[in-house]
């Protein structure tokens, strides 16, 4: 699993695998992402500050990563 969060687009990504066959936007704002066999293997968070309660900044920052 590989999570990035990019602070200046508030975007969090979380990936279990690179093989991405089709995305969903399952509510405005989450976008799920699925293999060829449906399994799911990414999530994308848009505005992540704003829906993950408690993110702070710097918890991304030292775990998650930075990436412009």
């Amino acid at each position: 699993m590989k999570a990035t969060y990019n602070q200046e687009d508030d975007v969090l990504w979380i990936r279990w695998s690179h093989e991405i066959d089709e995305s969903d936007e399952t509510e405005p704002g989450v976008i799920v992402d699925y293999d060829k066999q449906g399994n799911v293997v990414g999530l994308e968070i848009l505005d992540a500050s704003k829906r993950i309660k408690n993110f702070p900044q710097s918890v991304a920052d030292s775990y998650i990563g930075n990436h412009h």
